[in-house]
C-alpha cells in the first residue's frame, strides 16, 4: 500500500520522478498523470506523484 502521496504541478511532475530515481532510488515511484491508469496498481508503490487538478476529479473514486 502507498506511503505517500505528492501533488504537484503539473509543469514540474516528472522532474520531481527524476528527482526521486536519482536520489531515492530504493523507493518505488509512480507516477499519476492520467484518469485511465490503474489506481490500484499505483497504490502497490512507496509514493504517489499526481497533480492538484487530476486528483480533484479522481477523489471520488480514490475513497472507495
Amino acid at each position: 500500500m502507498c506511503d505517500e502521496n505528492l501533488f504537484i504541478i503539473e509543469r514540474v511532475l516528472f522532474n520531481w520522478q527524476q528527482e526521486l530515481e536519482k536520489f531515492a532510488p530504493q523507493l518505488q515511484v509512480y507516477t499519476y498523470y492520467q484518469e485511465q491508469q490503474d489506481l490500484e496498481e499505483a497504490n502497490e508503490h512507496d509514493i504517489i506523484l499526481s497533480t492538484y487538478g487530476l486528483i480533484q476529479r479522481c477523489i471520488p473514486y480514490m475513497s472507495g
